[in-house]
């Protein structure tokens, strides 16, 4: 199963309980818009119809990636670079909070401290300047395949 898919299937369902739609409602929809009684079943088109649909009767999907962090302001100049590469990519605050993770030390270990668990707690410019080599390594392959 694609990642699509699966961001496609949670969409619907929280389409269909935003509107209040009883089972019922929501199979003859499925049926009428994608010609499926289940939305597991829909092909990409299908979902794609039904998703535009449901946006249509008023549902809501949530855009953007996560807020900036509180302390923006404060953080080195860094940040603008790590904020331009996340939005390129379309990628949430959440990857590069990953990132600085395990750039900072991981989950830690045998003698040694656990890395931060947010982006906003960086300190070094050692670990900045990783980070944005960790994104723009991401970039470059993610463009890679785009081009194939």
């Amino acid at each position: 199963m694609s990642a699509q898919r699966n961001k496609d299937l949670a969409k619907i369902h929280l389409a269909k309980k935003q509107l209040g739609m009883d089972d019922d409602t929501y199979r003859a929809m499925l049926w009428t818009i994608g010609r499926e009684l289940s939305a597991g079943k829909l092909d990409e088109y299908g979902r794609k119809a039904v998703l535009e649909h449901l946006q249509g009767c008023g549902a809501k999907f949530k855009k953007g990636h996560g807020k900036r962090p509180d302390n923006y302001a404060k953080l080195p100049g860094y940040i603008t670079k790590v904020e331009a590469l996340l939005a390129d990519m379309k990628l949430p605050w959440a990857y590069a909070d990953s990132i600085a993770r395990n750039i900072t030390g991981g989950n830690g270990g045998k003698d040694k401290a656990p890395g931060v668990d947010k982006l906003a707690w960086v300190k070094e410019d050692k670990h900045w300047r990783a980070i944005i080599a960790a994104l723009h390594r991401e970039q470059k392959k993610r463009q890679a395949q785009e081009q194939q």
